[in-house]
This record gives C-alpha cells, sequence and structure tokens, in this order.
C-alpha cells in the first residue's frame, strides 16, 4: 500500500509521471490478495478507475487482471474482487465485449499476454472474462452467485444532465 500512496502522490503532484495506471497495474498481483489489507487495496483501485474517461484497454486489461486473480484468490477476497469487476462494467459499457460479443468468437487460445507490463499492449479487448464464468460452478454458494452478473444485461450508468447556467 504505501507503493500506492507513493504513487498517487507522484501521479497527483508531478506532471512527469504518464504511466500511473500501468504502475498501478503492475502492482495488481495474486499475492495482494493474501493481505491483511486487502480490502484496501481492491476499494482504492475501484475508486483509480472510477473515472469514465480512463480509456477502454486500461478498463479492460485490470478487469482480465482481476478476473485471473480470482482463479488464485482465497473466498474471502472473490466477492470483492468480482464486486470490483461488475463495477468496472458497468461504468464503461464499451468494455462490455469482455462478457457479450455481437458475433461470438472462437479462440484457440486466449490472447490476453498476462507478462506483458503495458496496459495498452496485453491483448486484454481481444480477451473474454471466461475466468468469471467458471466461476459459477464455485464449491462457495455467495460467490457462484456473485459470478452470475456476466449472464445478465449490465445495468447502465446515467449520469444527471445539468443545464449550464
Amino acid at each position: 500500500l504505501q507503493e500506492i500512496i507513493l504513487i498517487i502522490v507522484k501521479a497527483f503532484f508531478s506532471s512527469e509521471y504518464p504511466n500511473f495506471y500501468d504502475h498501478v497495474y503492475s502492482l495488481t498481483k495474486p499475492s495482494v490478495l493474501y493481505l491483511d489489507q486487502k480490502e484496501k487495496f481492491i476499494s482504492l483501485l475501484d475508486k483509480f478507475l472510477s473515472s469514465t474517461h480512463i480509456p477502454n484497454y486500461v478498463v479492460a486489461g485490470f478487469a482480465k487482471r482481476l478476473s485471473r486473480m480470482l482463479l488464485l484468490a482465497p473466498v474471502d477476497a472473490q466477492e470483492p474482487v468480482l464486486g470490483l469487476i461488475r463495477n468496472l462494467l458497468t461504468r464503461h459499457p464499451n468494455v462490455s465485449c469482455l462478457i457479450h460479443r455481437d458475433v461470438p468468437e472462437t479462440l484457440s487460445s486466449d490472447p490476453y499476454d498476462e507478462n506483458e507490463p503495458s496496459l495498452s499492449k496485453c491483448n486484454a479487448l481481444s480477451s473474454s472474462l471466461w475466468e468469471i464464468k467458471s466461476l459459477q460452478k464455485h464449491w462457495h454458494q455467495n460467490v457462484a452467485k456473485r459470478a452470475s452478473f456476466v449472464d445478465k444485461k449490465l445495468q447502465q450508468v446515467r449520469f444527471p444532465f445539468q443545464a449550464i447556467q
């Protein structure tokens, strides 16, 4: 968490830190879901990714990495991470192609490169969140139920219109 706070400080107080999301992405690893402060990490990540002005490839990269992390995560971290992924897909409807494509594709392998450090090059938008679908058969009923959101139409976020005065 100290590294994240340092990154935040640099990002907000220095114009020389353009790779903020790539650095946060590099810190987003399965091991963070085993920390005592995992809830704080998930909450901070949700805040970092709450802007609707973040590029689609950034949101898709985080959604895909978090989906992969779910396969290795302890049960007490799976529900909050599923909630975070759902938030990302709800706030950013342009990345819903990760769970619903107009024309289904058959892929011989997952195009996502989990070892690629750059969000712009990891091919997350060409992938799918198949990991969440697999969690629908999870032994823990709450996790399986939470993962069912991928089968439903996501609620669209509506931003209130305010007239310019």
